[in-house]
């Protein structure tokens, strides 16, 4: 049973509201390192680049006449400016030998929208000299992305504003005005790209006996702080 306030006074509610929404994966991102170090400078230089330029015509070559079109199974990439560095050399106990290492890299960012072409690049650069994976994540398109975060900022005030009238309820007050909104953390997609262990014998097993990919769903969520004040 309500308790009823006598005092019939208004009560400050805050409440915290939550949305966590899911979507299916519309794109996948790789992150590429290109990289190599030893004594010669030059040639160290010279065979990261030659690995990147190698790399970028590959990925050209999914690009009919130049362009990413609305149907090449990449959606995006960029090549990172070449970055060089030394060190000297030093033994056992730190001392300086009086050699130097050289060291050269690059970095690439590809964005897929055909899955199977994922798994095809992800086998090549696998036994690529120089080049290494750092992760694949799961992500939505530009679009997709907005329009979940409107719905979840809406689905967390929404939320608050059930937790704020179950509040009111249990002390008798039936009337709930929102005075106050504090938005959390701007919404943000999350998701990681996981690996299928077999072949379904589908389009990846026909590009180069590629690995499957099977997208994942990406999660949005969203939090608001919120003030109330009921009768």
């Amino acid at each position: 049973m309500p308790f009823v306030n006598p005092n019939l006074a208004p009560v400050t509610i805050h409440v915290e509201g939550h949305s966590t929404l899911y979507r299916l994966a519309e794109r996948a991102a790789m992150s590429v390192d290109i990289s190599d170090e030893g004594p010669a400078q030059d040639a160290i230089s010279t065979a990261v680049t030659s690995t990147a330029r190698t790399l970028q015509s590959a990925l050209d070559e999914l690009c009919p006449h130049g362009e990413i079109a609305p149907v090449a199974p990449i959606s995006f990439y960029a090549l990172e400016a070449l970055s060089t560095w030394s060190r000297a050399d030093t033994d056992k106990e730190g001392n300086e030998t009086g050699g130097r290492t050289y060291g050269a890299r690059t970095h690439l960012d590809i964005r897929f929208r055909d899955f199977a072409r994922l798994g095809a690049m992800e086998e090549m650069l696998s036994t690529t000299p120089l080049v290494s994976i750092k992760g694949v994540t799961w992500r939505l398109t530009e679009e997709t992305e907005q329009a979940l975060a409107v719905q979840s900022r809406k689905e967390a005030l929404e939320d608050a504003v059930r937790r704020a009238r179950d509040f009111a309820e249990v002390v008798g007050c039936k009337n709930v005005q929102c005075v106050e909104i504090t938005q959390g953390d701007e919404p943000t997609a999350y998701g990681r790209a996981k690996q299928t262990a077999g072949r379904n014998g589908g389009m990846a097993d026909a590009v180069s006996g590629a690995l499957d990919f099977e997208p994942q769903k990406v999660m949005m969520s969203a939090s608001v702080s919120v003030k109330f004040h009921a009768s």
